[in-house]
C-alpha cells in the first residue's frame, strides 16, 4: 500500500484474481464505513471509493504500468461519480465498468 497523492492510495495484490480482488475491496469498504473515527472527541463517519483493475494472464506485455493505474483510476471516479462509498472495476480488455 501507497499513498498516490491527497487521499488516494494504491494497494497491490499479487496472485488474486479480479473476482478475489473486488471481494478484498468490498471488505476494505464496508470495514472503513463501520468503523468509529473521532477527530478531537467528534465522530467522524468516514467511507470510501475504490477502484479495481485486474492484469490477466497473457497480457502483461500490452498494458504498460501508467495505462493499468489508469484503468484503476477510472474505476475509482465512477466510484465517486456514481454515489461514492461504492467499488467498480474495470475491465482491462473493454474498459467497462462492474
Amino acid at each position: 500500500m501507497f499513498r498516490v497523492g491527497g487521499e488516494e492510495f494504491t494497494i497491490i495484490l499479487s496472485k488474486k484474481n479480479g473476482t478475489e480482488t473486488v471481494g478484498i475491496a468490498e471488505k476494505l469498504r464496508k470495514k472503513v464505513e463501520s468503523t468509529n473515527f473521532y477527530y478531537e472527541n467528534q465522530l467522524i463517519h468516514v467511507t470510501v471509493s475504490v477502484g479495481v483493475t485486474s492484469l490477466v494472464k497473457g497480457l502483461r506485455s500490452e498494458i504498460t504500468l501508467n495505462g493499468f493505474m489508469e484503468l484503476a483510476d477510472e474505476a475509482l471516479y465512477h466510484s465517486k461519480h456514481n454515489g461514492r462509498n461504492k467499488v467498480f472495476s474495470s475491465d482491462v480488455l473493454t474498459g467497462e465498468f462492474k
